[in-house]
């Protein structure tokens, strides 16, 4: 059985606010809630962005070189090659079809990477 009109805008209006209160609630508590940490106080966002370098940084060269080299890679082969799977309007299209300076960037990019992250 439906309810009737009045319960209907209260229950739509109430969810409604708690879709703005929980948000609202964690972003206070991630960007203004000092905790005590490893004898300093910081906030949420300062811990778990700390957190996240600290597990990240022993192959974060070795990651940046695999998206420049990827971007690199598939930027020829969309730009050059045109295969069917980068029709224009698709995603691989919009993100590795580019101009022929953009193309050189890229691969230049990807050189200077692989020269940097090799120590050669």
């Amino acid at each position: 059985m439906p309810l009737p009109p009045e319960n209907n805008e209260s229950v739509q209006k109430s969810s409604t606010i708690w879709r703005f209160i929980i948000p609202s609630l964690l972003g206070i508590f991630l960007f203004l809630c000092p905790i005590p940490s490893n004898g300093s106080i910081n906030i949420p966002l300062g811990i778990i962005s700390s957190a996240i370098a600290g597990w990240i940084s022993p192959f974060a060269g070795w990651l940046v070189l695999a998206a420049t080299c990827i971007s690199a890679v598939f930027s020829m082969i969309c730009t050059i090659g045109k295969p069917s799977w980068s029709k224009p309007g698709t995603v691989w299209s919009s993100f590795f079809t580019v101009s022929p300076l953009y193309l050189v960037i890229r691969i230049l990019g990807a050189v200077i990477t692989i020269l940097v992250v090799t120590g050669t």
